[in-house]
């Protein structure tokens, strides 16, 4: 049985109906998309990743998850969550330093 992901289920059903849940929710949301995006400015610094905006690839990456979660618990399956994993590794992949790019300076 998939039952989808805590917070997304309670952010769907009482964000509208209670603003203080609603701001510890945004809370929850804020810090994963923070500690993405703080990964994410880490690799770019260290040549892991080619330049890339990392608040809104992180917040990329949760929608996405986030989705697909959803779609998950609604089809009963895994389906969409390993699709979801896939794509974003080749995007990631993607964005990989490639051989011939020339380093920044370290000084």
């Amino acid at each position: 049985t998939i039952l989808g992901c805590p917070v997304n289920n309670l952010a769907l059903e009482l964000s509208l109906a209670d603003s203080e849940f609603r701001h510890e929710i945004d809370g929850i949301f804020a810090r994963w998309r923070g500690a993405i995006a703080q990964k994410l400015r880490a690799d770019i610094a260290n040549d892991v990743l080619e330049d890339l905006d990392p608040e809104a690839f992180a917040t990329f990456v949760i929608a996405s998850y986030s989705g697909a979660v959803t779609q998950a618990k609604a089809g009963q399956t895994t389906d969409p969550l390993r699709a979801c994993a896939r794509q974003l590794a080749i995007h990631m992949r993607s964005r990989g330093s490639r051989p011939s790019r020339t380093r920044r300076s370290r000084s």
